[in-house]
């Protein structure tokens, strides 16, 4: 890959007034030139490179989505298996739930945690990440399914139980199989869990830039892992993403399980840490999804026809990131859209 400081993604990180503001395009099955504009940290003087890491949100999801299809793969559960079956300590208002409910945020699941068990309860939990998942499963399905059930509400719960049902079929930390099982054979390298170790995170106070300190509770709680807390550099993150970029030259997962991972399996627009919808740049399906820790925002759209991919990340979250992200995915896709 070719690293370069790119002017239009200058000017877009001025207008929108970030720290920094990278992007790649993935075309023929891997990743191309990888763009970076800005700095590490505001009011520093370190330029944001090419192979710092950066945070990628809920765009982890449809990494912990992958990792349920090697094993649906392997034959170690099915789309249409149970929570009761596969966890014996499973509450019984859950047992019923799916793994296809939970990959579609139709499980019934509340978008926001119950009261008294928020994110800062969490990070109190200690010990193995194991255990603390297992035991946040069952305070977690203490509350029975919502009225959403079977509808769309979008919740991190969802891949948070996820990610806590492939580490216990693997018998290995789901940290341990994003490494061995994804990023390894994909020759992705750089990866990491939580707050990036060298772009700083932001938050925007009355207009002003304000750098988070990249320290150990700077992020949502390890144990939310699967539902997104990795950090990559950009040009590693659109490795994974070339895999579905590439649909039937990628060698990853079987033609049959990266279909139902990108296919809404009971309806909607949501299939396996993807949107759906349809693009006519794109020559018809686009896969899309956004990734924010409200200090961090990240964009990806994927265009399986044409084998192209689009990825954008930088270290703010706030309407005026969203909007340069946004803007930056037009600027660098144009090139490979023309004709």
């Amino acid at each position: 890959m070719i690293h370069t400081h790119d002017e239009a993604l200058e000017a877009l990180r001025k207008k929108f007034d970030l720290p920094a503001l990278a992007a790649v395009v993935v075309a023929e099955g891997k990743p191309q030139t990888v763009l970076v504009a800005g700095v590490r940290k505001a009011g520093g003087t370190d330029p944001a490179l090419p192979t710092d890491a950066f945070h990628i949100g809920s765009d982890t999801k449809a990494m912990t989505a992958a990792l349920v299809g090697l094993l649906v793969d392997e034959g170690k559960l099915s789309w249409k298996s149970t929570l009761g079956e596969l966890v014996a300590e499973t509450p019984t208002a859950w047992k019923a739930t799916t793994i296809e409910a939970l990959l579609a945020h139709r499980a019934g699941l509340t978008k926001d945690e119950p009261k008294g068990k928020n994110l800062l309860y969490m990070h109190r939990f200690t010990g193995p990440l194991e255990k603390q998942r297992a035991r946040w499963y069952i305070e977690r399905l203490a509350t029975p399914p919502d009225e959403t059930a079977g509808k769309y509400q979008y919740a991190n719960a969802g891949y948070a139980i996820l990610g806590m049902l492939v580490e216990k079929l693997a018998a290995t930390p789901w940290e341990r199989l994003i490494a061995e099982r994804l990023w390894k054979p994909l020759g992705i390298m750089g990866g990491g869990f939580g707050a990036p170790p060298l772009v700083w995170q932001h938050l925007r106070e009355d207009k002003k830039l304000v750098a988070i300190d990249p320290k150990e509770k700077a992020d949502n709680p390890p144990l939310m892992s699967p539902a997104g807390r990795v950090h990559l550099p950009i040009g590693e993150w659109g490795k994974f993403v070339a895999v579905f970029a590439d649909p039937e030259r990628q060698k990853l997962l079987k033609p049959e399980t990266m279909k139902a991972l990108t296919t809404p399996l009971l309806g909607g627009n949501y299939a396996g840490g993807w949107v759906v919808a349809q693009r006519s740049w794109a020559g018809g399906m686009v896969l899309n999804h956004a990734g924010s820790n409200t200090m961090n925002f990240c964009t990806t759209w994927v265009a399986p026809k044409k084998r192209l991919a689009v990825l954008v990340a930088t270290n703010v979250a706030d309407e005026e990131a969203q909007k340069a992200c946004d803007a930056a995915v037009g600027v660098v896709l144009a090139p490979y859209l023309k004709g």
